[in-house]
C-alpha cells in the first residue's frame, strides 16, 4: 500500500483519480497545507503507522530551492520527495486530448512544464467553451480518466519520475 502527501485538493484528486487507473492500493492522501517540513515528515511516519509500505511526498517545484532541500533531509528517511513541474496541473495539460474531452477543447501549450501558469492555462481552456476550471477537484478525477498515462509521461519529466516511483 502506497501512501501520499499532498499539498491541496486537486493534487489529491489526481493521486486518487491515478491509483484508480492503475488499480494501485493507496491510502487516501493527507494534505500537508502549508510548507512545513516537520509536519510533511510526521504525516509520513503516520501513514507507514497506518500501513503504507512506501510513502511519496508531492511537491509543487514554485516552492523556494530551500524549502525543497529542506523537505528532502526532513523526510529523507520516512518517504520520497516527487517535485512536480510547476504544478499538478501541469500533469493534466500533458494530454490534451484527455483535456478536450473534458473541457471541450485542447490546450495550447507546448511543454506543460514550461508553462508559467498551469491553471490559467486550464482556465483559458475551459472559457473558450463557456465553461471554467477553478481548481475542481471533480474536474482533475475526469481527466486522469481520459489520460494516457505513456504519452504525458512523454511530456512531463516530473510526471515519468512520479510514475517510476510508483512503480518501484
Amino acid at each position: 500500500m502506497i501512501g501520499f502527501v499532498v499539498e491541496g485538493p486537486t493534487d489529491k484528486a489526481f493521486i486518487m483519480g491515478i491509483c484508480n487507473k492503475l488499480g494501485l492500493r493507496c491510502k487516501r492522501p493527507r494534505i500537508m497545507r502549508g510548507n512545513k517540513p516537520k509536519k510533511a515528515r510526521a504525516m509520513a511516519e503516520n501513514l507507514h503507522n497506518a500501513g503504507a509500505e512506501k510513502v511519496i511526498v508531492l511537491k509543487d517545484m514554485r516552492s523556494s530551492p530551500g524549502l525543497l532541500r529542506q523537505m528532502e533531509r526532513s523526510i529523507r528517511n520516512t518517504a520520497e520527495l516527487v517535485v512536480v513541474k510547476p504544478m499538478i496541473e501541469a500533469w493534466l495539460l500533458a494530454d490534451p486530448e484527455a483535456v478536450e474531452k473534458v473541457l471541450g477543447h485542447k490546450p495550447r501549450i507546448r511543454n506543460p512544464e514550461e508553462c508559467e501558469n498551469p491553471v490559467d492555462e486550464l482556465d483559458r481552456t475551459a472559457m473558450r467553451c463557456g465553461r471554467r476550471y477553478l481548481k475542481s477537484p471533480k474536474l482533475v478525477r475526469r481527466i486522469v480518466e481520459e489520460m494516457d498515462l505513456e504519452g504525458a509521461r512523454e511530456r512531463c519529466s516530473s510526471l515519468d519520475l512520479f510514475l517510476r516511483k510508483l512503480a518501484s
